[in-house]
């Protein structure tokens, strides 16, 4: 796909944003990646949705080749950037789908613009509890995690061992691109800020995760959680927390998946958010 920039203002700075559309007609639907990600991981899902629908996916601000200004990337921060992204399109309402962090960010958004999210798909999220994986944990202690994050092809394959339930998916291919995008400029201040802000040894800091966590109620328009039973990164028990505390949502469950059902099992991810999407 090709990549188009739009310039995205925002806390009083002007984000040079990096993009992917498809799709000429229909809803609109945002794709919001998790930690470290790009607009890549949604390479299986956007021409399933664009049939139906204008997709748009977006490196975060501090991502992939979006522009990384040295700010605090709270989840505050980061939802207020995807809503200034959609303005930016004149988006003024879109479906949105988030996957790990992203699922975060996009909770995080509806409770601040109720009135731009027509729907969430929420895949492997975040947000509804404090734990988180262990590497993250320890990534958040200062110099340690200095230390630590030095990415290396060897590197990106172990992370993609814990990602995937299937080490098929584990390609010389997604290994080069990872590595790639872990390396640009600017990567790994960005992603130990990120990182930083919200957690620390204990898991997702109260200031972070409570302002979501405590207000799941208010999360009025129709969800959909995806989940992978073995996820190694999000445990497979908080679709249980979003199933009991959303409003209105769906859930599923896939058997033999890791964190990432987007792409271990995308035919049939696929055809459930296009079946949720439709109106």
């Amino acid at each position: 796909m090709q990549d188009d920039y739009v310039d995205v203002d925002h806390a009083g700075r002007t984000i040079k944003t990096r993009y992917w559309q498809a799709g000429a007609a229909g809803s609109a639907v945002v794709c919001v990646h998790g930690l470290g990600g790009y607009v890549e991981n949604w390479e299986l899902t956007i021409p399933a949705l664009a049939a139906q629908h204008r997709v748009y996916a977006l490196d975060l601000v501090g991502f992939g080749y979006t522009e990384k200004p040295d700010v605090d990337y709270s989840l505050h921060y980061l939802a207020g950037f995807v809503q200034a992204f959609m303005h930016a399109l004149d988006l003024e309402e879109a479906s949105i789908i988030g996957h790990s962090l992203g699922g975060a960010i996009t909770l995080q958004l509806a409770l601040l613009h109720p009135e731009s999210v027509h729907k969430l798909v929420l895949v492997s999220s975040g947000g509804f509890g404090r734990e988180v994986a262990g590497l993250f944990r320890v990534l958040s202690l200062p110099l340690l995690g200095e230390l630590l994050f030095h990415p290396t092809k060897k590197a990106i394959a172990r992370g993609l061992k814990v990602a995937f339930y299937d080490e098929r998916h584990i390609t010389p291919e997604r290994i080069e691109r990872g590595y790639k995008m872990a390396t640009l400029s600017g990567l790994t201040h960005t992603t130990l800020n990120t990182i930083r802000t919200s957690t620390n040894m204990r898991g997702f800091k109260p200031e972070a995760i409570d302002p979501i966590l405590n207000h799941l109620d208010k999360v009025l328009m129709p969800s959909l959680t995806i989940w992978g039973k073995q996820d190694a990164a999000v445990p497979v028990t908080h679709a249980e927390v979003a199933q009991q505390r959303l409003p209105d949502c769906q859930s599923h469950i896939f058997e033999e998946c890791g964190h990432w059902p987007q792409i271990e099992h995308s035919m049939a991810f696929n055809q459930l958010v296009v079946d949720f999407l439709m109106d």
